[in-house]
């Protein structure tokens, strides 16, 4: 199953880079080859305005340089990181009631996504262990609170962590705290 998610993440990936390098293709046909264009016709002219032509060559440069800022600028969206939550959901939703919340501005570094992909492995052996509790609800988030990225998982049961779960976060140096407190269970995992 995990390999099946690899897969789908790299071609999200992909997607998102194709996507990415299609805008910026647009964006200099859009701001400078039609400009160029536009500016090759002028010479066509029997008589050429040289102030005219001056213009031209001012506004392809400055369309020059905004094309150059936007690709520099340009972050690729690694991962849609709620197809991964919500995907957790709809395969456990006929045992446990689960809801989701996702910050979607949150983008992830390939150190980060790394780690989630830990998280995500973590976030399937525990749901297994607890999916036949009954009257269970679960709530899975992932939003930055104070700079970092946090993964929280909170359920409405007093759950133990198997000493093969605690031994799997740490093994992997994963940051993550555990809050147990009037019959509910929280897991807070920092992302980074």
């Amino acid at each position: 199953q995990m390999y099946k998610y690899l897969i789908e993440i790299k071609e999200q990936m992909d997607a998102s880079i194709l996507t990415e390098n299609n805008r910026t293709k647009q964006l200099i046909i859009d701001n400078a080859i039609d400009k160029i264009n536009h500016l090759l016709n002028l010479f066509d002219d029997d008589k050429i305005d040289l102030e005219h032509l001056q213009e031209k060559i001012k506004e392809i440069e400055d369309a020059s340089r905004k094309i150059s800022h936007t690709i520099s600028a340009t972050n690729y969206t690694i991962i849609d990181i709620a197809h991964i939550i919500n995907d957790i959901k709809k395969q456990y939703s006929k045992f446990i009631k689960i809801e989701t919340f996702i910050d979607n501005t949150i983008i992830l570094s390939d150190l980060e996504f790394k780690t989630l992909i830990r998280i995500i492995l973590f976030t399937y052996k525990l749901l297994d262990k607890i999916k036949y509790k009954e009257d269970l609800t679960c709530f899975l988030s992932i939003y930055r609170s104070q700079n970092k990225n946090v993964y929280k998982i909170w359920m409405n049961k007093y759950i133990d962590l198997s000493e093969d779960q605690l031994t799997f976060l740490n093994d992997r140096s994963i940051n993550f705290e555990l809050i147990k407190e009037n019959q509910e269970t929280t897991i807070l995992i920092y992302v980074s």
